[in-house]
C-alpha cells in the first residue's frame, strides 16, 4: 500500500490549478552508459494484460516477458476542492491518470489524497491478482488517510524507539544518520522472503537487482533494528540455493556459487570479472547468517536456513581453493569487493571473510554438525601465516594498473568493517591469512 496527501493553496492572488496524478509502467529511462557492470536499459519490459476504469478506480495489470512475473496496481483518489472543481480519470495499457482542475481564490485549497495498492505473483492468475489489489485498495480507503497515517506513525515510533542513534553536537550528522536508518528500513522492512535490492525496488540505478552489499551493509543494520527483515532476506537466499548449486556445477565446483548480481537467484551479470568471479558474495551471505544468529539466537532459523546456507557456502571454498607447494590454502582468480580491480590471487577481503564465516567454529546447540550424507568443511585458522612479500602475496595489495600504491585497491568500507569483526587479529591492510581446509569428522567434500 501507498498513500499520498497533497494540498495546494494560492499565495498572493487567485490561480487556476491543474493537478495530475499518474501511475506509469514502462517509463522510458536514460541510457546506462559504457559501464560493463550496468544492466542494459530494457524497452517496455512489462507487457500489458489489462487496464480498466470503474467508478473512478483504475487498475493496471502487466507481466514480465521472460520471467513471467505478474504485477497489478490499483489506484483511487479523494478530491476536496471548491465548487466547480473538475476531474477526469483515464487509463491506457501503461498509464492510469487522474487530472483535477480548480479555480482557487486566496484562502481556498485543493486537496488530493491518492491511495495505491500493489501486488505481484509468479503463479496467480490475472483476475486473482487484480482482485487482490482492488480488495487492498478498498481496505485502505476504509481506513482512510488518518488511519493509514496513524498505523505508520505507530510502526515508526516503535522503530525509532529501538533503533535511533543520537549524535551530540552536530545537527547535520544527526540528520544524516537518521536519514540513512530510515532508508534502510524503507528498503528492507517489507522484504517478505525476497531480496533487498540496491536503491530499493523503485530506484532506477540497479533495476531491482540485489548485490553482496545487502548482506554486508544492509543486513547488519537490520539485524539490530528490524531482525525479522533479515530472516526474510536470508530465507530468500535459501530459496535460491538450487540455482546457486547449479551455477557451482557449471563451474565444476561443489556447494553453491551465489550470483554477484541477481533478481530471481540466477546470475544476471554477463561480465565475468564483475560477476560470479566475486566469490566473496558466498562468505558475505554466511557472515550475515552468523551475525543474525549471534544477535537473535533464533534456533529454528539456525537449524533450517542457517545450516543450509553455511553448509553450501563452506563446500564452495573447499573446491574453489587449492593447496600450494608449501601446504597453504589459496583462493586464486577471484574479484574482491572493489570490482574495478578485478581478478586477484588471494584477495585480502575474500580470504578473511571465508575464514570468518567458517561454520565449524560457530556451533550453536549442535546445529553446525552435518546432516546425514552432508559434509561440512572447516576452513581452519591454525597454522595461518602472513604474506612474506614474495610469490603468493595478495594481488589486492599490489599496485593497480594506474600506479596505485600497494594497499590502495582494497575496498575501504569492507576492509575497515572486517577488521572490526575480526577484532584486529589480522591487519587487513597488511597481510592476508593463509588458510587450510580440513574435513570435519565423518564429513566428505561435496
Amino acid at each position: 500500500m501507498a498513500a499520498v496527501s497533497y494540498q495546494v493553496e494560492p499565495v498572493g492572488g487567485p490561480a487556476r490549478v491543474a493537478l495530475q496524478s499518474e501511475l506509469v509502467a514502462n517509463e522510458q529511462l536514460p541510457p546506462s552508459g559504457g559501464d560493463p557492470r550496468a544492466a542494459a536499459v530494457l524497452e517496455a519490459p512489462l507487457r500489458p494484460e489489462e487496464h480498466r476504469l470503474m467508478m473512478g478506480r483504475a487498475a493496471l495489470v502487466h507481466k514480465t516477458g521472460r520471467s513471467g512475473l505478474r504485477v497489478a496496481v490499483a489506484v483511487h483518489h479523494l478530491v476536496d476542492g471548491p465548487a466547480g472543481t473538475g476531474q477526469v480519470t483515464e487509463t491506457t495499457p501503461d498509464v492510469a491518470r487522474r487530472t483535477v482542475i480548480a479555480w482557487l481564490e486566496p484562502g481556498q485549497h485543493l486537496h488530493l489524497v491518492k491511495f495505491v495498492a500493489f501486488g505481484w505473483s509468479g503463479t496467480r492468475s490475472r483476475p486473482a491478482l487484480r482482485d487482490q489489489v482492488e480488495g487492498a485498495l478498498a481496505a485502505a480507503m476504509q481506513a482512510g488517510w488518518g488511519g493509514l497515517a496513524a498505523g505508520q506513525r505507530g510502526y515508526l515510533d516503535a522503530f525509532w524507539g529501538r533503533s535511533d542513534v543520537e549524535v551530540d553536537g552536530d545537527a547535520e550528522i544527526q540528520q544524516a544518520v537518521r536519514f540513512g536508518l530510515f532508508h534502510v528500513l524503507q528498503a528492507g522492512a517489507r522484504a517478505e522472503d525476497r531480496a533487498i535490492a540496491a536503491k530499493g525496488l523503485t530506484g532506477t540505478g540497479y533495476d531491482g537487482h540485489a548485490f553482496w552489499d545487502t548482506e554486508i551493509f544492509v543486513l547488519p543494520v537490520l539485524t539490530w533494528t528490524t531482525p525479522q527483515a533479515v530472516a526474510h532476506a536470508l530465507r530468500w537466499r535459501q530459496a535460491t540455493l538450487p540455482m546457486a548449486a547449479q551455477r557451482a556445477r557449471q563451474l565444476r565446483l561443489n556447494g553453491a556459487a551465489f550470483p554477484w548480481r541477481t533478481i530471481n537467484g540466477a546470475e544476471s551479470s554477463g561480465y565475468w570479472p564483475a560477476g560470479t568471479a566475486a566469490f566473496h558474495i558466498n562468505a558475505d551471505i554466511a557472515h550475515a547468517v552468523i551475525g543474525y544468529l549471534d544477535a537473535t539466537g533464533d534456533q529454528e532459523f539456525d537449524r533450517g536456513t542457517g545450516l543450509d546456507l553455511l553448509t553450501a557456502t563452506a563446500r564452495l571454498w573447499r573446491s574453489l581453493g587449492h593447496h600450494d607447494a608449501a601446504g597453504r590454502f589459496r583462493i586464486d582468480g577471484v574479484t574482491g569487493p572493489d570490482e574495478y580491480s578485478a581478478i586477484a590471487d588471494n584477495n585480502v577481503y575474500t580470504n578473511l571473510m571465508a575464514h570468518a564465516a567458517e561454520p565449524g567454529r560457530r556451533r550453536r546447540g549442535g546445529a553446525a554438525a552435518p546432516r546425514p550424507g552432508r559434509g561440512t568443511w572447516r576452513i581452519a585458522g591454525r597454522g595461518r601465516r602472513l604474506a612474506g612479500g614474495r610469490r603468493g602475496d595478495a594481488a589486492a595489495l599490489r599496485p593497480g594498473a594506474g600506479g596505485t600504491p600497494a594497499g590502495r585497491r582494497v575496498h575501504r568500507a569492507p576492509a575497515v568493517g572486517l577488521r572490526g569483526d575480526r577484532r584486529g587479529s589480522v591487519p587487513a591492510a597488511a597481510a592476508f591469512p593463509v588458510l587450510r581446509a580440513v574435513p570435519q569428522a565423518g564429513g566428505q567434500a561435496g
